[in-house]
């Protein structure tokens, strides 16, 4: 019994041993240096390689870039970097296009340290690129024709000349790996075990402040410009958001490996941010407290389709419009608008027209056409009218003649008020007019003028 809990112990402690994962160490990262091709970046504060330009253009979010630059900052640009005051001691993102594997105030003054870059199409460098790509994207289909390698190998933070106490020996050792295809980018970010010895550097323009600056890590588009003039700041994707998750760099990592950061920075179809590698389909570095609410990317989210209901309507207005809608009832004790069949009666259905009382029946007379309501007649149609007589009980019956205007019928003298009835005009010469007998001559204005013309006529001599 024993020997089998021995057995069972040994066998335990072996599986744990081999499922913990250890750290990147340094000669674990790609080769560097002046025997692996290396250029070598200038001592200095403020220091910008030569132009690195590209045989084949590389997509960083879905913009091509042919030339690249390496900054002592911790910076690989696609531009030629401004002045680092206008970026070091600034918040994240920049307004230029940066992949930032540590971005701080570094100085590599006085031989502290050395930065080597090259671009290289050696096979064992994209074959690696390319294994770690399959391990972290298992769907991506990507074979890398061409890749930047820049290391930062023991450089130190920029320290003010004027302090009493010499430089630190604190420096920080690591490396980012840029490798693309036709079509698609990825970076990697590697921190060996014992590479990072400090995680932020003081502002210059506030040194003697005890203040220091986390490093930043991340991906940075810079600013995208609209109409000509019009200017708006880009996607960007931060890695880092405090001192904590500075270090925790070389602990953690998202593909499997502590230390080894992977990420999808570009394609040339539709790209709006940058995507970790996931393991597992997780995550593999833990976020800090209260990350959840903090957004990775410039692209506005949406809420969940459940949060939008199918009706826009609102339900305190809904309620609102039903009382409206009683505040106007259907009248129906009116008489003269009553709905024919009565004031209780409705349609059945609110697609089935209203009934309507027939109209009344008349029998037709012997050898009479039948009527056509509405239909198609068979008989070929002429433009001579068709007459069909008609019910004695509907004959037309002449009106009565009318009375002369002397005659009052059936009602007597006229009422007042009533109009009285004229007398037809008559024709009237107004040279020889002769007035009825029995009535007075009238005073029409023709009549007078003949009169006077006829008075004239008599007056004046021939």
């Amino acid at each position: 019994m024993a020997e089998g809990t021995t057995v069972c112990l040994f066998l335990l402690s072996l599986w744990c041993s081999a499922s913990v994962t250890t750290a990147v160490q340094r000669s674990d990262i790609f080769p560097y240096g002046t025997p692996s091709g290396d250029l070598t970046l200038a001592e200095g504060d403020d220091e910008t390689s030569k132009v690195l330009t590209l045989p084949r253009p590389l997509y960083f979010y879905n913009t091509q870039f042919s030339e690249l630059y390496v900054a002592t900052n911790g910076i690989i640009s696609a531009q030629d970097l401004p002045m680092e005051k206008q970026y070091v001691d600034d918040g994240f993102p920049t307004d230029f296009p940066v992949v930032a594997p540590f971005l701080a105030d570094l100085d590599t003054s006085g031989g502290r340290g050395q930065i080597y870059y090259r671009l290289t199409e050696t096979p064992s460098v994209l074959n690696r690129v390319s294994q770690e790509v399959h391990r972290g994207f298992p769907d991506a289909r990507f074979t890398p024709t061409h890749a930047v390698v820049a290391t930062w190998e023991n450089v130190g933070a920029y320290e003010e000349q004027s302090r009493q106490a010499g430089p630190t020996n604190q420096v920080n050792t690591f490396q980012a790996v840029i490798a693309y295809d036709e079509t698609d980018s990825y970076a990697l970010f590697l921190y060996p075990e014992d590479g990072l010895h400090f995680f932020g550097t003081r502002p210059k323009e506030s040194y003697n402040v005890e203040i220091e600056l986390p490093a930043r890590v991340g991906f940075s588009r810079g600013e995208i410009t609209y109409f000509l003039f019009s200017r708006q700041e880009g996607p960007h994707y931060g890695v880092t958001s405090d001192q904590q998750s500075v270090k925790n760099l070389y602990q953690v990592g998202n593909t499997g490996s502590p230390g080894v950061w992977l990420f999808h920075i570009g394609n040339s179809y539709s790209f709006d941010n940058i995507v970790p590698a996931a393991v597992s389909g997780l995550l593999a570095h833990p976020r800090p407290e209260g990350y959840d609410n903090i957004k990775d990317t410039t692209t506005p989210e949406y809420g969940e389709f459940e949060e939008y209901p199918d009706s826009n309507i609102d339900p305190e207005n809904e309620e609102e419009e039903e009382e409206e809608e009683e505040d106007y009832p259907v009248t129906t004790g009116d008489p003269e608008f009553q709905p024919p069949g009565g004031a209780d009666r409705t349609p059945e259905s609110p697609l089935e027209p209203e009934r309507r009382d027939p109209a009344p029946y008349y029998p037709p007379e012997e050898n009479a056409e039948p009527e056509n309501h509405g239909r198609r007649a068979d008989t070929t149609l002429t433009y001579e009218p068709r007459y069909v007589p008609e019910h004695e009980g509907r004959q037309y019956q002449t009106p009565p003649p009318r009375p002369p205007p002397e005659t009052y019928p059936e009602g007597g003298p006229l009422r007042p008020g009533e109009p009285q009835p004229q007398s037809p005009l008559e024709v009237v010469d107004q040279y020889q007019y002769t007035a009825p007998q029995g009535q007075a001559p009238p005073t029409s204005l023709v009549v007078m003028w003949s009169a006077w013309r006829k008075r004239k006529s008599t007056l004046t001599p021939e």
